[in-house]
Order: C-alpha cells, then sequence, then structure tokens
C-alpha cells in the first residue's frame, strides 16, 4: 500500500508539474500580442464631422483600419485631442459600439500643443498642469466619447500621451477622473534628450528597468506600464519629412518596411518575453484625402504579427505582476 501511495504520490508530483510548466507557458502565450496605435489622429475624426458618410467605414481611413482588422485581425488605438472630438455627435455611435472590440480611442493630450519643448517644460513646471487639470482634461474627453461612441468599451484605458509627457499630479487626475487610465505606453528608449526622466514622472532607473522588461507596474499610484518598442516610420534614428509621405517612392518605402526591424528584434531576448508595441502617426499614412501608399507599412507589422504567431490585443486588457518594490518610480 505505500508503494502504491508512493507512486501515486510521484504521478500527482509530475501532473503538477505539468500543470505549472504549462500555466507558465501560458502566461508567456498570453504577453505575446502586438498592439498597434496612431498618435495624433485628427483628419478622420474632422472628416467625420464635416461630411455626411452612410457609415462610419466610408471614411477612408477607417475604412484602410477596418480591411486591416478583417484580413488579419488586427485593433489599432487612436490617440487623439479633446478638439479633434468636439465636433461629432453620436451619427456613427451603433458602429463604433459593434466594433469597440478592436478599435479604441485615447487622449494623446487636452490640446495639440504647438511646441513639444515648451509642452514639456509647462508640465513639468505644472503651469496648467496640476491635478484637478488632469481630471477636468479627461473627463471632457469621456464626454466627448460618450457622446460621439455611445459606450465607454470604445476606450483606450493605457494611452501614450504627447512627448511621453506628465508630471505624477496630473497623471494621477487622468487616473482618478471616470473611467481613467490604467496605465500608459512608455518610451522605448530608456531616455529623453533632457536626460532627466524616462516617460512621464519616473525616475531614470524606472525607465531603464522598462527598456529591459517591458512591463512595470507602479504599486503605489496603481498604474500599469508597457515600453513602446519602434515608430514605424523612424529608421536609422530619423524621421523622414512629413511631406515626403503622399509622394513617397518604392524604394522609400521599402526602405521602411517595419517588419525588417521587427525581425532584428526577435534575435532580443527581452523582446520576445513581451509584446511588440508598434505606433506610428495618422499623418504618415493620410492628411484626410487619400489613403497614402504608406499604408503598406501598418499592413506590413499585420503580416507579421501573423507570421510570427502574434495575436493582437490592447495592453488594457492584459495583468502585469507588481515589481513596486524593485522600482523607484517617482521622482524626489
Amino acid at each position: 500500500m505505500k508503494k502504491l501511495f508512493k507512486i501515486l504520490g510521484v504521478i500527482l508530483a509530475m501532473a503538477m508539474c505539468f500543470s505549472i510548466t504549462a500555466c507558465g507557458d501560458k502566461k508567456d502565450s498570453d504577453m505575446k500580442y502586438m498592439h498597434l496605435s496612431l498618435d495624433d489622429t485628427l483628419a478622420c475624426f474632422q472628416n467625420l464631422a464635416e461630411n455626411d458618410y452612410d457609415s462610419l467605414f466610408d471614411e477612408p481611413f477607417f475604412k484602410a483600419l477596418k480591411d486591416m482588422h478583417d484580413e488579419y485581425g488586427a485593433t489599432f488605438s487612436l490617440y487623439t485631442y479633446n478638439p479633434a472630438l468636439e465636433g461629432l455627435d453620436g451619427t456613427y455611435a451603433e458602429e463604433f459600439k459593434a466594433n469597440a472590440s478592436w478599435l479604441k480611442i485615447g487622449l494623446h493630450a487636452n490640446v495639440q500643443p504647438r511646441n513639444l519643448t515648451n509642452y514639456r517644460r509647462d508640465m513639468n513646471n505644472k503651469e496648467g498642469f496640476e491635478y484637478a487639470d488632469g481630471k477636468a482634461h479627461y473627463n471632457a474627453f469621456i464626454t466627448n466619447i460618450k457622446r460621439i461612441c455611445g459606450t465607454t468599451d470604445c476606450i483606450d484605458t493605457m494611452p501614450r500621451l504627447e512627448g511621453y509627457a506628465g508630471n505624477i499630479d496630473y497623471v494621477k487626475g487622468f487616473r482618478d477622473s471616470d473611467f481613467g487610465i490604467t496605465g500608459l505606453l512608455t518610451r522605448g528608449d530608456g531616455l529623453t534628450s533632457e536626460d532627466k526622466t524616462t516617460s512621464y514622472y519616473f525616475t531614470k532607473q524606472a525607465g531603464l528597468y522598462l527598456k529591459d522588461n517591458n512591463f512595470a507596474k507602479d504599486g503605489e499610484n496603481k498604474l500599469n506600464f508597457v515600453s513602446t518598442d519602434i515608430c514605424i516610420e523612424e529608421i536609422n534614428g530619423q524621421y523622414p519629412p512629413r511631406d515626403e509621405f503622399a509622394t513617397i517612392t518604392p524604394e522609400r518605402l521599402a526602405e521602411i518596411m517595419p517588419s525588417v526591424r521587427l525581425n532584428e528584434k526577435l534575435s532580443d531576448a527581452n523582446f520576445t518575453k513581451g509584446p511588440a508595441i508598434v505606433y506610428s502617426h495618422e499623418y504618415v499614412f493620410y492628411t484626410g484625402d487619400k489613403i497614402f501608399d504608406t499604408i503598406a507599412w501598418l499592413e506590413d507589422c499585420c503580416k507579421w504579427a501573423k507570421d510570427n504567431n502574434y495575436s493582437f490585443a490592447f495592453s488594457q486588457n492584459k495583468a502585469f505582476a507588481d515589481n513596486s518594490e524593485k522600482i523607484t518610480f517617482e521622482q524626489a
């Protein structure tokens, strides 16, 4: 009998070991996803406000995104500004609701800054960026989304803020608003040009941790962070001139294919442990008239994800381990 119990114990231990391993594999697999987002999204919303389309997807940019969703299952976040939404009513609310599982909108900033350097400086000095300002700006965004989409399901609660800028008080205002943020997408290169902070209110330690580990959870402030991997149009640290995108040559188009850089990243063990967080800007593909040939870059990302068994997902739907005891997030 003792021998039988011993055998059963071994079998049970093996089963537990297999279960733990499987759970670990499942967790790793759950983090193997691509998130695509477009900063500075303006023209498509302006078109919706100014034209009487029969459908949301008669608008050219929304149609292009839906075509990629239908073909690849891609999901998209559109990061925008409150003024871009204020001219819209609820004409397309039912379609926004019906497509909320793959199409979300996030607040990039309250208004589009004219000068990013001044914007960061003002925010660091908290001129107009106190806790109450953050809460008011985000609540205005929620009011806009409820009117336009008829649901809060369309909200991306882990957006990328303009210039990765946001002091702790302002960010807390976003967090504490109705349907507030649950986290933010961060820089992927570790440092800002000022070499003082990395993203938002971070210490250098927090930024470098994110660069190397993909995820971080600020337990004290109850916020999750995910590191951005690539900006599609950036190549060799340079951005092409904006007027190039509308008339880009086939040679230049091929030169910037994002799959090349994504394939290079596959050799980085840290990258393969986490998601592929990829972003660009609406003006790279569209300025309100026709879709540029550069849309091939977005489709290239979708093909790469499919070929490399990456699902499409929103970071807000993922769970992150609390590692706040290891990291000092907030600057003194």
